[in-house]
This record gives structure tokens, sequence and C-alpha cells, in this order.
């Protein structure tokens, strides 16, 4: 069987790597970019990759500091299995050289611009250095990343209804972030004036320097609150690290940017042998944008599934969907959970958790899941309420 994948992203290449034997199209000449992600994964997500992600893991976190928009540390969380960093651009170079040592092609250069049915098969057309080819496939998977452009006109997924730019790059670092460095912690962001419906981050890259970065929501007008522009909040919170020393410099170096997707995916993303994965169907955890693991999970089942039953779709999907289903059920909660704190704002919602006692100084979480853990903490704040309300 012939299966081609779109994209030689992170999600196209983890494909590329536990189906084997496919042929995969990519439009850039490199993997690996344009560089979008911070990288941030538990041990869960490590050992799903295996050896390729020990090799390129560059920190080890003990723990998540959350601060306020006066930097005041509302609380401290500790992950379990611990978080790590991994270099994104050398994972994918080693992703793709295990793909084609377990016999995947992987096609640079090449850009798919329209995917067609054509007598129970799949017609790619591909622009090859300006050249449009044609190449016939059995099963097309689709890596296109946040874009989406082939998955909705394939009827694999909805437009992303909620997305926002992730804006980061290096600085050095300042006096007060030597106590954060020294203990491993990342730093979280919460500000309410500039990024009510997301958070900033301060990671510990090296002992003297940091990657900041933020998430602001993409309109049609490019305008946050009150009339600033997305250029306005990044100078804005530059400045305010500066004067409260978390840098010892405004000079942001290497910055780069991305999409993070806030929504969830749809239950039906995939139709008789083709599929949408990643990005591109929003398998992403809406509340922090991450999607390494929820990638991993999703390419796990369909993997497996793939070579059990390659030629037997509706038993391929009958299986998929009830194996998927759980996930896409939490991811939907996810989104509902991130629209209600998007609401409150999350400085305005973590400072009322932290004041009740809701979430204590020091706590234990699971980054991969922590969804479960906020989910929680809403909980008992309607408990606490019901409670205040009757007695």
């Amino acid at each position: 069987m012939d299966i081609s994948i779109v994209g030689a992203g992170y999600a196209g290449l983890l494909s590329a790597i536990k189906i084997k034997d496919v042929k995969v199209f990519e439009e850039n000449k490199y993997v690996g970019i344009p560089p979008h992600c911070t990288g941030l994964v538990s041990y869960v997500t490590v050992n799903y990759l295996g050896d390729i992600a020990r090799e390129v893991i560059t920190n080890e976190f003990k723990g998540l500091a959350i601060l306020d928009s006066s930097y005041k540390e509302l609380f401290y969380l500790k992950p379990y299995p611990k978080i790590v960093r991994l270099d994104r651009i050398k994972l994918e170079v080693l992703m793709k050289d295990q793909a084609l040592n377990n016999g995947s092609i992987i096609n640079l250069r090449q850009r798919v611009i329209g995917i067609n049915s054509n007598r129970g098969r799949y017609s790619l057309l591909i622009n090859r250095n300006g050249n449009i080819e044609d190449h016939q496939s059995d099963f097309v998977i689709v890596a296109e990343g946040a874009s989406q452009g082939l998955s909705v006109r394939l009827g694999l997924a909805r437009r992303h209804r909620k997305l926002f730019l992730g804006f980061q790059g290096y600085a050095d670092a300042g006096s007060n972030m030597i106590d954060y460095i020294h203990d491993d912690t990342i730093v979280i962001l919460l500000n309410d004036k500039y990024f009510k419906d997301f958070f900033g981050w301060i990671i510990p890259v090296s002992r003297k320097k940091v990657l900041i970065g933020v998430g602001l929501p993409i309109d049609h007008s490019s305008k946050l609150y009150r009339g600033n522009s997305y250029s306005s909040v990044i100078n804005a919170l530059v400045a305010d690290l500066y004067r409260n020393r978390f840098i010892s410099s405004r000079t942001i170096r290497k910055s780069y940017g991305g999409l993070i997707i806030r929504n969830a995916p749809s239950t039906r993303h995939f139709l008789y042998r083709a599929i949408s994965i990643g990005d591109a169907v929003g398998m992403v955890k809406p509340f922090s944008g991450g999607g390494l693991y929820t990638i991993a999970y999703q390419i796990e089942i369909l993997s497996k599934l793939i070579h059990r039953y390659m030629y037997d779709y509706e038993s391929l999907w009958s299986r998929y969907r009830r194996y998927i289903e759980r996930m896409v059920s939490q991811l939907k909660s996810q989104e509902r959970l991130s629209n209600l704190l998007s609401r409150i704002g999350l400085e305005a919602a973590f400072k009322m958790f932290s004041s009740m006692g809701i979430v204590r100084g020091l706590e234990t979480f699971d980054f991969e899941h922590h969804f479960e853990y906020f989910r929680n903490k809403i909980m008992d704040v309607f408990k606490g309420a019901n409670i205040l309300r009757f007695k």
C-alpha cells in the first residue's frame, strides 16, 4: 500500500517513523524550520519518542513559579514526572534520519497544493520547483500544521476559531531570575492588562540566558486590549521584565514566532482513506497550546491500527474512534475551561485560587494532564461558593 504524508514537521516525521515505508512531502528545503515551539514536555512524552528525544534534552526543570502582574509569586507547582526542554530543530533532524532508516522517503521542497479522490485512490498535486506533478496514493495522512488548507477542503477539519501568536526570543538573565535559574524553575507570567487570554513565560536555558515569550490572540484588526498592537505589548513586556530585573537588557536575540491553537479537534477528522493529524486538526491542549504529547498519543494509536487493519477501513476507523474518543473529549473540556478562564482573566482567576487557598504554596501536578489538575481546582471553587451560600 502506498501511504503518503503531507508535511515533515513533528507530526509528519513521527508518523513516518511509526508507520514506516511511507512517502513524505515537505515544502521547505530543511526539516525543523521555521522554529516556533518551546519544546517543553514531561518524561511521559520523552518515553513515547524514545532515544531520539533523550539525545536532544537541553534542560530539566523541577518546578513552575506562577507570578502576577506585580511579579508576586502566587504559587509554585512541582511537576511529576519532571519537565524537560527539547531542542526541536535537532529533534526533527534525528526524526528524519530515523524515518529514512525505517524505509520512508522524505521529499523536500515539494509542496502539496491539492488532494483529489480518484477511483478509490488519492491524487496529490505537487509543486516541485514550479512544475506540477501528480502522485497517486492509497492512503493520505495530512500533517500540514495550523495552516489547514488541505484538511478543510477534504472535510477533515474545521477552521481554527481561536488562534494565538506565540512570540519568543532569547535574553540575558537579570538578578531576579538567578534564584529561579539555580532552582531549575520555569516562570509563568500572568497579566490581565496585556494578555488576559493567555500567559507569558521565562524559561532558563543556561545560567545566564533565558527564553522569554508570550501568547497573544489573533484577530482581524491585529489589536489587543485597550487598542494595543502586538509590537507594543511585546515591547511593554520586555521593558517591564528589564525594569523588574528579570532580564539584564532590553535586547532580544533570535526571536521567532508561530501559531498557537486554542480550540479542540473535531470528532471526525478521518474519512475513508484520509486523516488529519496534529495541529492541522487541533490535536493540542487548548489551555497551554502544547501539542507534543497529544500528537504523539494520536500517532501511537493510528500507527498500531494501520499496521493491523491496513485493508479493513471499517475496523480501522471504528477502533481508532473508540481509542481517540477519550482524548478528544478531554480536549473539548479543556477548551470550555479555557474559554471560562479567558472571560474571567487568567490573572484574576489564579489570584482567586491563591486567595481562597485552593491552590497552595507548593503542589505536585502532572504537566501532560494539567487539565485534570485545574478542573479539580475550579470544582473546588464552586463547591466553596455553595458552602458559603448555604452556610
